[in-house]
């Protein structure tokens, strides 16, 4: 889990590696095999921070995720270099950490991928715990048919029905509404039970030298 107690102790270990862009939202730590990918919010050209990141890490295996997600084709772009480099991914969220929106595109790109302490966790809209997908504010027809199709390059086609589980695909064109102080869509939280059965996730439990 990504205390804020882990990672001071984390950043102060000499096996440690840090980077952290002053000109992205991305922080990164890494702990023997197990690396840990913090954002507020990507920013188109943050995937060119974490490829920088990944071509310098050595040992690294799995990637965990805590992050509000952001723009998709960085999302995208980063979980297909995750994919390349056969990287697993993680998401536990005990301890406050989220994975929601774009993130889910990341945490998608890993050859396995474990959603770990999220077996209590129930499928419901804004409950802010678990995997949190949903429709962007404004979505159009290329960017649906981009993200559906990354979906099953990854080999989770079944995320389609999770992101369309609120706002179906052909509410695309009716008006929307924003909910909440910024106007956003709501969004759906998934435990790892249905992440497992949308094929989102592969397991729950990572081997021992993958966890978090």
């Amino acid at each position: 889990m990504l205390r804020t107690s882990l990672l001071g102790a984390i950043a102060a270990a000499a096996c440690v590696v840090a980077i952290t862009p002053a000109s992205a939202d991305v922080e990164f730590e890494q702990r023997g095999a197990v690396g840990y990918l913090h954002s507020q919010h990507l920013r188109p050209g943050d995937e060119e921070q974490v490829r920088a990141y990944l071509d310098g890490a050595q040992g690294l295996r799995i990637i965990y995720f805590d992050s509000r997600g952001g723009n998709p084709q960085a999302a995208m772009a980063i979980g297909q270099m995750i994919r390349e480099r056969g990287l697993d991914t993680g998401f536990d969220p005990r301890g406050g950490n989220r994975c929601v929106s774009a993130c889910t595109a990341m945490f998608m790109g890993g050859v396995r991928r474990y959603y770990v302490g999220g077996e209590h966790i129930r499928d419901a809209a804004n409950t802010r715990r678990g995997l949190g997908f949903h429709m962007p504010r404004h979505p159009t027809p290329e960017g649906e048919d981009a993200m559906n199709g990354y979906y099953a390059a990854m080999g989770a086609p079944g995320a389609t029905n999770l992101r369309y589980h609120i706002y179906p695909r052909d509410s695309l064109d009716q008006p929307f509404e924003g909910v909440g102080p910024r106007g956003t869509r709501m969004m759906y939280f998934t435990g790892s039970r249905t992440a497992v059965r949308a094929g989102v996730a592969t397991g729950t439990v990572a081997p021992p030298d993958e966890r978090d």
